[in-house]
């Protein structure tokens, strides 16, 4: 009996060893196939590039994971983890397979901050734009209210409404200086997609709702206009509406 009792003891001890050896043994297993990225998150500038890496084990992984970005506007992954900034904002870089997701946070960071850009909700009308403004306002007609720049790279900042009292247009009237003209460069460039150039006006989009057109006017100075969207090329009706718009601002100057 006592023979008995010893035998079912040893043959507990011994599955009781042989598991939990076999669950360390799972366990190391599962953390050396945990894949993660190189970085969980990362900043860039708008003309920058990351090149992401899968790594298990502490080793690269080269395996068919699919690359995805959640906002392409802001930066886009190629199928090998090559991230290519567009413009500032915040993507979700994902690695995906099977069940399997891993992420990384992507913000892009901008090399400029000439200003707080206009409010451009086309569908506002003067109260709310006055809501949102925190500008000082300096200047008010019907159709038009001027607000000082917040800085000296700022000379003012307008909205301009039509008849029926509907933002038509915004525009910023930045300091004259080489400076600034050179820095507007990248301001706009890492914000917008560059369209391109009429009538010595530079374009700009976000191919969805507005249209900026820059330029120096021999009497209004550096300016930018925003206009709703129509279309992401340049043509004759946007660059005709920037000149009426730049003409019309010129008079209450």
């Amino acid at each position: 009996m006592k023979k008995t009792f010893l035998k079912v003891i040893l043959v507990l001890i011994s599955f009781a060893l042989i598991t939990s050896c076999s669950k360390k043994d799972n366990k190391n297993s599962l953390l050396q196939n945990v894949v993660t990225l190189d970085s969980k998150s990362i900043s860039l500038h708008y003309d920058e590039s990351h090149q992401f890496s899968l790594i298990g084990n502490g080793n690269t992984v080269i395996s068919s994971y699919n690359w995805v970005s959640t906002d392409v506007t802001v930066g886009i992954v190629d199928q090998t983890g090559k991230f290519a900034a567009q413009k500032i904002g915040t993507t979700t870089i994902k690695a995906v397979k099977g069940n399997d997701v891993i992420e990384s946070l992507v913000t892009v960071l901008p090399y400029s901050n000439i200003c707080k850009e206009p409010y451009w909700n086309f569908s506002d009308n003067m109260p709310a734009t006055k809501s949102k403004e925190s500008r000082a306002l300096v200047g008010q007609t019907s159709t038009i209210l001027t607000y000082s720049g917040e800085n000296e790279k700022v000379r003012n900042v307008m909205y301009i409404y039509d008849a029926n009292n509907k933002m038509s247009s915004a525009a910023i009237l930045l300091a004259n200086t080489t400076a600034v003209i050179n820095e507007s460069a990248s301001f706009f460039k890492e914000r917008y997609a560059y369209s391109g150039l009429d009538s010595n006006i530079y374009f700009y989009s976000d191919n969805k709702n507005v249209i900026i057109g820059v330029t120096v006017d021999p009497i209004l100075g550096f300016v930018a206009i925003y206009i709703p969207y129509t279309t992401s090329k340049v043509n004759a009706i946007n660059t005709e509406t920037i000149l009426d718009i730049v003409k019309g601002v010129r008079k209450v100057q």
